[in-house]
């Protein structure tokens, strides 16, 4: 019998609104194909430059989105983005909404892993995220996020 899966996002709370959202987006079953964590700085392969380009067109994409700090890892990335008012329409198209910013990412960067290394990649299904509550726990993620790699060896996502 499948396993039933698992819902990530907090019940009945609108992913739209303005405020920070952490957010951890990973490879499928873990392949380190972003690089390589070496003396504890994260070294990017070419598709590891790819998703961080990406990243940081998304700003450009969706105007009322703000990036914060982020870190690629050799099968993930952790990132902060901040929805800087709630989301609406521009030109009847809907904006803003996280799960949106980050199916649209996720598209985009394997579309072009897939045409500039030729190589078949997969994102994990679906995405971590934690609603940033207040200033206390935006630092905590931002000092979470800086000191990733170097904690790489501990790291749940770590294959070793």
């Amino acid at each position: 019998m499948p396993r039933a899966r698992k819902f990530l996002r907090l019940k009945n709370y609108d992913y739209s609104q303005k405020g920070g959202y952490f957010v951890t987006i990973c490879v499928n079953d873990r392949e380190c194909v972003f690089g390589k964590i070496i003396d504890g700085c994260m070294q990017l392969s070419s598709i590891g430059k790819t998703v961080e380009e990406y990243w940081n067109l998304i700003p450009q994409i969706y105007p009322n989105i703000y990036l914060d700090h982020y870190v690629i890892m050799p099968n993930h990335l952790h990132g902060i983005i901040i929805i800087d008012m709630p989301v609406g329409a521009i030109n009847n198209r809907p904006y803003g909404k996280l799960s949106q910013i980050i199916k649209s990412y996720k598209q985009m960067v394997t579309k072009q892993i897939r045409k500039q290394n030729n190589v078949y990649f997969l994102w994990q299904r679906s995405f971590y995220d934690h609603v940033i509550r207040d200033d206390v726990d935006f630092n905590r993620v931002r000092e979470y996020i800086i000191n990733n790699p170097k904690m790489w060896e501990y790291d749940e996502n770590n294959p070793d």
